[in-house]
């Protein structure tokens, strides 16, 4: 059965244990949490691109401000640690 307006995948991106993602306002980056917190480019066509990092944090929710100057995250084992990370307005890490 065809569903009208269905979404076919454009690409994919492999990822462990996905557990959140946050888009940065600019739509240029992507932040993946695995096991790992991972940062994307999105390219101006929209698909994501290259990885540009890996961070030894594993995160349970992610948020990233309008600004777009700091990504907030919950750490999985304790609800009560708040992560602060300042965002590069060029790398986006």
């Amino acid at each position: 059965m065809k569903v009208a307006g269905q979404w076919n995948a454009n690409g994919t991106t492999t990822v462990t244990s996905i557990t959140r993602v946050a888009i940065h306002p600019s739509g240029r980056w992507l932040y993946v949490n695995g096991t790992t917190l991972q940062v994307f480019a999105v390219n101006t066509d929209g698909t994501i691109g290259a990885s540009l990092g890996s961070y030894a944090y594993s995160i349970f929710n992610l948020v990233v401000d309008p600004s777009g100057k700091w990504l907030y995250g919950l750490h999985t084992s304790s609800t009560s640690t708040i992560y602060q990370f300042a965002i590069d307005p060029v790398a986006g890490t």
